[in-house]
Order: structure tokens, then sequence, then C-alpha cells
């Protein structure tokens, strides 16, 4: 019953917790709840298999012999309670350093460059695009974007506001290792949509290069382009 008080207790708190976290309430009232009966549910097992595990290596150690421990006089209801609670104190610290692990994020030493072969291009062209990474320490990217965008500006009282309106995407340089003050370069081709796709009053047009580096912060760059129609800028 003090069990089923205590798993009570800490569900509600993770479900109020939500809800002023989340500031929707109903949301974040069954988000809360959910997440905080799942960590209690996998805290109890870990709990249960630290027991267990505490209570066999202290079998095994006293019917060893080791250090002169002796399995005649053994508190066997501590043992459980002591194996169980760093089981629990084990998997709890996992829980918080991934989450504080993820959520830090390192600079990486490294130069990104994008160069378009061809600014000025026309709706249906293949835009052929180099990334060259300079590093000057060793790194490890899983992957890189190119995302080929295109979008408008609107000006709020809060400030400019950039609306998506079109984008493509292509990936390249899967697991790729540089050493330090190694190179890399990629040519990427993309393509643009057809003239009826791109009629947008007011567009701007770009590319945009990611690298995703794990525990590390994504490395950006990006071109802006012009995308012509009949001659004349698209916008104009």
């Amino acid at each position: 019953m003090t069990i089923l008080t205590v798993i009570l207790v800490l569900v509600s708190i993770g479900a109020i917790s939500g809800s002023v976290i989340s500031g929707k309430p109903l949301v974040g009232f069954i988000l809360g709840s959910l997440l905080t009966a799942l960590l209690v549910w996998v805290s109890g097992i870990f709990h249960f298999l630290g027991g267990i595990a505490g209570l066999l290596v202290y079998r095994l150690v006293c019917e060893v012999g080791i250090f002169g421990v002796s399995c005649g006089n053994a508190s066997w209801d501590v043992i459980y309670a002591i194996s169980s609670l760093i089981g629990t104190l084990i998997v709890l610290c996992w829980i918080v350093g991934s989450f504080v692990l993820d959520e830090i994020k390192f600079d990486v030493n490294a130069n990104l460059t994008v160069n378009i072969e061809n600014k000025k291009l026309y709706p249906g062209d293949d835009v052929t695009v180099r990334v060259d990474v300079d590093s000057r320490e060793d790194f490890y990217f899983r992957r890189g974007v190119l995302k080929l965008v295109s979008w408008e500006t609107i000006y709020t009282a809060k400030g400019p506001i950039e609306l998506a309106l079109w984008s493509s995407e292509k990936r390249f340089g899967h697991s790729t290792h540089l050493t330090g003050r190694q190179a890399h370069s990629e040519e990427i081709t993309i393509s643009l949509p057809k003239s009826w796709e791109t009629n947008f009053s007011g567009a701007n047009w770009g590319v945009r290069v990611t690298l995703n580096v794990p525990g590390a912060k994504d490395i950006h760059g990006g071109q802006k382009l012009d995308v012509l129609l009949d001659g004349m800028p698209m916008g104009a």
C-alpha cells in the first residue's frame, strides 16, 4: 500500500509539472503523468534487478569465502534494500545524464564553405553546389544535408519572419571522419522546380547546408541565388 501511495504521489507531481511547463493543462497533464509513470516503471524494474543482483553477488562472495564473508550471519533484507537502491540510482543517473548530454552541445573547430557554380538560374535548371569542410581538429559528422529553399520575408511588429514557400533536400557525406587540418569536398547537384511552381511574389532562393555532428553544435552554411523567369529575377 505504501509503494502504491508513493507511485501515485510521483505521477501526480509529474502530471502537475507537465501542465505548468507546457502551458496546456490537459495535454501537459496527460504527457506528464505518462512520462512519470514510465520513469517509475523503469526505475522499479532496475530496483528489482539491482536487489536480485546484489543478493546473487553477496551469495557468490560468501560461498567462495572472499574477504572472510560468511553467509551464516548475512542480513539478506538489508543487502536487497541496498542493492535495489543502487540499481534505482544507476538508472536515474543514466536517464538524467542522457538528457543533459543531449542538451549540452560543443563547438567544432571547422569551417564550412558553400559555393554555387552559377548563381543565376532558370526554373528547371540543375544547381551545382560545392561544399568544402576545413577542419582544424579531429571530428566526425553523421551526415550532411543540402536544402534548396524558397522563402519570403514577412515583416511584423515582432520583427521579420521567414515563411517557407518550397524546399527540396539531398543528403551527402554519410559517416565522414576528418582528422586535424584535413579538408573534405563534395559536389552535389539538385534541381530547381518548374516555372509554374516557382512563381511566388517576393520569393527568395538559396541553398542551405547543415552538417550534423553528434554531441556538438551543427555546422551551417549557405548561399543565395537568383532564379530568373523570362529574363527577370523571380519576385521582381
